[in-house]
């Protein structure tokens, strides 16, 4: 599980700016985002990643007005030297490497017989139709309730009577880590609806999946964050019994976002600094001193507030996807995957489950 510093939730609460109450009315409500990435390596060979996402509207009282959560499970194989594919069970877009989550796969996760053997949900649940009722029942809660309500074992202390069995001790990580990211929405309301997007982009030792999600009120973004996992890979050579050549993925444990001690993965958000573009931004020469990867995001998301998914779609780009205003917004990144993740979390909060 990723490795992180939880700040005692009252002491975050007390932390928290109050929403002015002059003339102005502002709402009190306030959005967060959190993720999570984890590997397994020991998988004959083939390496799985699932990075778990996060979506949550609170009111002042810390109390989840609304939740979406999702997760992505990244399988991968290697059949030659230096070439690592993709064995994922499903695809929105098999051309451009972008696999389904375990929402978008629905049925076709194939759990439900699974769920029916375990004998405490009639019949079974596929885990979507689990995650819907995990949501339902956070809501009106607090992260420290639900947390009170996760066992030993990370599964929920009356799962069968929630109608969800799974564990859930992930998916909480990137929960309490949306709760202790949040922030005032202040165009949001306590009725206004959250989205979650996760998608994948794979290269021969490199899988990267982006993940956000936003508040809206009506169809305007009222607050948003946006983040990148990169997955790095090496590959190792042996040969078999009949000398032929056997070639087994491991997660690259060199590189500086790999926590080989927790078999995690950092975000960029998380390296922050560490994740060192801010003197290649400084020498484009658009951004005066050069801006890092998560302050250029957070420029992005600055630009987002009061916007329409397709009046963020319609973002003139450049030839490499990068906005021609880039200089004005505070972002010279490529941001195409960016308008994916506002395009596809307002497709969850006006539609729903």
């Amino acid at each position: 599980m990723k490795k992180k510093v939880f700040v005692p939730l009252i002491a975050l609460a007390l932390a928290l700016p109050l929403a002015s109450c002059g003339g102005e009315n502002k709402s009190e409500v306030y959005y967060g985002f959190g993720s999570d990435a984890t590997y397994e390596t020991d998988r004959g060979g083939n390496v799985q990643t699932t990075i778990k996402a996060a979506s949550a509207l609170f009111n002042k009282d810390g109390k989840i007005l609304d939740l979406k959560v999702d997760s992505l499970q990244v399988k991968v194989k290697a059949e030659a030297l230096d070439v690592v594919l993709l064995n994922a069970t499903g695809y929105n877009d098999e051309a451009n490497t972008d696999i389904k989550s375990k929402f978008e796969l629905r049925y076709d996760y194939n759990m439900k017989d699974t769920s029916a053997n375990i004998g405490a949900i009639e019949g079974g649940a596929e885990w979507f139709e689990q995650t819907i009722a995990f949501e339902n029942w956070a809501v009106g809660k607090t992260v420290a309730e639900i947390e009170a309500s996760i066992d030993e074992n990370g599964d929920l202390v009356n799962g069968a009577e929630i109608g969800n069995t799974m564990t859930v001790s992930n998916t909480f990580v990137a929960i309490k880590e949306a709760y202790e990211n949040r922030k005032q929405a202040e165009t949001a309301k306590e009725e206004s609806k959250v989205g979650v997007a996760m998608f994948t982009m794979h290269a021969p030792l490199q899988t990267t999946v982006k993940v956000g999600g936003a508040v809206y009120e009506g169809d305007k973004v009222a607050g948003s964050k946006v983040d990148s996992y990169q997955i790095p890979y090496v590959i190792n050579e042996s040969v078999d019994e009949a000398e032929a050549p056997v070639f087994k993925v491991a997660i690259n444990e060199e590189r500086k976002q790999v926590d080989a001690v927790n078999t995690s993965v950092k975000s960029k958000e998380d390296l922050q600094f560490d994740y060192d573009m801010k003197d290649t931004s400084a020498n484009i020469g658009v951004i005066e001193g050069g801006a890092e990867w998560f302050e250029q995001a957070a420029a992005f998301e600055a630009y987002a507030i009061g916007k329409t998914a397709a009046e963020l779609k319609a973002l003139e780009l450049d030839e490499e996807g990068k906005p021609v205003n880039g200089g004005e917004i505070g972002t010279t990144m490529t941001v195409t995957s960016f308008l994916e993740l506002y395009e596809e979390a307002y497709e969850i909060a006006s539609q729903g489950r």
